[in-house]
């Protein structure tokens, strides 16, 4: 099968992620692979996965209108997507999903939309909202992340085939976390959203109840420097450490034994997801999407409500205080492994595939 990915770019971040090694496990499955996107190669932060076939639809357009600048983005994936001649297009995230149904109407080519966030929690501009309302339904498939995403969508279109699919983690050889380790580890990009400012608090005043734990914190962004500013007003710079970016996740991960989490929502969060896979103890904030999921309602670790922070401190203090409570949630935490694995979500996907020729089986029969 001729599969294209049509993303807005390769840049560092979870949907890019996710969508180069569902492009791994697919093109290893001997279908044939192409990403396409609108940032040039340029700008790519991850490798492309080998055999797979990258396109760029740069420079992006700059001059005219709103209206016309998307009109020609939607006319140049056209012609792109015809030359192709993809059996299906999987479009990552909602702007790109209305381009690429726009793009394939009158076509016979499905696109599989998909919701890479919480829509409900990180809403659209108007007219991407109306645009999306009104030509999801010319999906051949919506897939979302979560089961509650997947309730939105159900109430959001009624008459669209709506799925559930969680990432995949790839396929590694997955190190085993320090259980007695007193380190907690937080992976995320430095940006409002995530809250890490909270989880500093949190850790300063659990630091007091139950001492010599050091938190490490890897990732970068624009919050960055006021993180540092409040670890050094709370006068706990000497056991917070910023590591910035890296390309190693689980070598960083294998060395702590709590990961804490303190976003104000999530879609499906990828880290938590690795931390697990590791072992880590996680305590995190119940989004409504994507952690409660994971974690099965709390069963592999402590979950805690978002913004409260003294809820996130006492979550921490229960998990560092017992070697034998960490010892627990890490055992538990490893059905991510299966649950989540590279085989477990291709197969979702290639159901998906299947219902789509289903559907185009049963339309062809009808005109006919």
């Amino acid at each position: 099968m001729r599969i294209a990915i049509v993303i807005s770019s390769l840049q560092q971040g979870g949907t890019e992620n996710v969508a180069l090694r569902l492009a791994k496990g697919w093109r290893e499955q001997d279908h044939q692979m192409t990403i396409t996107t609108f940032f040039p190669a340029e700008s790519d932060f991850y490798k492309l996965p080998e055999a797979v076939i990258r396109h760029d639809l740069s420079p992006r357009l700059t001059c005219g209108t709103a209206i016309t600048r998307v009109c020609r983005r939607v006319q140049r994936l056209r012609e792109h997507l015809l030359s192709l001649q993809p059996d299906v297009v999987v479009a990552f995230g909602d702007i790109t999903s209305v381009t690429c149904i726009a793009a394939m109407m009158g076509t016979s080519i499905p696109v599989i939309a998909t919701e890479r966030n919480d829509p409900r929690e990180i809403p659209i501009n108007r007219a991407w909202s109306i645009a999306r309302q009104l030509l999801y339904p010319y999906s051949a498939a919506i897939v979302v992340q979560t089961e509650s995403v997947k309730q939105w969508a159900c109430k959001q279109f009624p008459n669209s085939n709506v799925y559930s699919i969680g990432n995949p983690l790839p396929e590694n050889e997955y190190p085993v976390a320090s259980i007695d380790a007193k380190k907690i580890i937080s992976t995320s990009r430095l940006v409002e959203h995530k809250q890490v400012n909270h989880l500093i608090t949190a850790f300063s005043k659990a630091a007091q109840i139950v001492p010599d734990w050091t938190l490490d914190i890897v990732g970068d962004g624009p919050e960055h420097k006021p993180l540092l500013r409040q670890c050094e007003d709370l006068g706990i710079q000497s056991t917070v450490t910023f590591h910035g970016r890296t390309t190693d996740v689980f070598g960083v991960l294998k060395s702590c034994s709590v990961f804490a989490m303190s976003s104000q929502y999530e879609g499906f969060p990828n880290s938590l997801l690795e931390a697990m896979a590791v072992g880590l103890c996680p305590v995190c904030t119940d989004c409504r999407s994507g952690p409660s999921e994971i974690m099965k309602n709390g069963l592999c670790g402590e979950l805690v409500p978002v913004g409260d922070i003294e809820a996130m401190t006492a979550g921490l203090v229960k998990v560092m205080s017992s070697t034998d409570l960490r010892r627990k949630y890490s055992d538990q935490s490893l059905h991510v492994r299966y649950t989540y694995s590279m085989s477990s979500v291709l197969s979702q996907w290639n159901s998906v595939f299947n219902d789509i020729k289903g559907i185009a089986k049963r339309m062809v029969r009808r005109a006919s």
